[in-house]
């Protein structure tokens, strides 16, 4: 009930033509509404012209969502039917800098992208893995070997520190593919 009382009590601006319709912030499109009358306007909106906005607004308001959620609805209805193929795509026709290539490639090293089923010393794409635990230096056929005997660090937990090539302060660990 109380939280009831505080949408009586405080105002919003609201939009008469919403922003994201073209609506600007000049006074003659603004107009003070109570919170819980906000909310009834763009869920009336919704209703009588469908503008997914208008829903996410009064979903937002009235609490049915969070911040988080709020983006995520955003993002992916502000996608739907969009379509960017070809001279659509914004990156059509521009090409990445040597250091974004870099960066891109660098994310992507080791990364075994033609994986066959099978893990350990049993997958013949597995590769070799130099470990450096507490300063000492050791040599694995796969990352696997090295887990059978470290279990008490997770398996995601070293395939990460691997592919991306790291140090882990918590586990004083680097691994690194042979």
């Amino acid at each position: 009930m109380e939280k009831c009382n505080q949408l009586w009590g405080y105002t919003h601006i609201h939009h008469k033509i919403p922003k994201s319709l073209g609506g600007t912030n000049d006074e003659q499109n603004l107009a003070d509404l109570l919170v819980i009358d906000h909310i009834i306007t763009h869920e009336v909106r919704y209703r009588m012209f469908g503008f997914w906005q208008d829903k996410v607004a009064y979903q937002g308001m009235s609490g049915q969502l969070d911040t988080q959620e709020i983006l995520r609805e955003k993002a992916r209805l502000g996608n739907l039917g969009r379509d960017n193929s070809g001279k659509k795509n914004p990156m059509f026709g521009k090409k990445h800098t040597e250091k974004t290539k870099r960066k891109i490639g660098a994310k992507s090293i080791n990364r075994n992208w033609n994986r066959i089923i099978g893990s350990g010393s049993k997958n013949p794409n597995a590769k070799k893995v130099s470990v450096v635990l507490d300063g000492e230096i050791f040599n694995y056929d796969c990352l696997k070997e090295f887990y059978n005997e470290n279990q008490h660090i997770p398996y995601s937990t070293l395939k990460s520190i691997a592919l991306d090539g790291r140090y882990s302060k918590k586990y004083n660990l680097e691994i690194t593919y042979a």
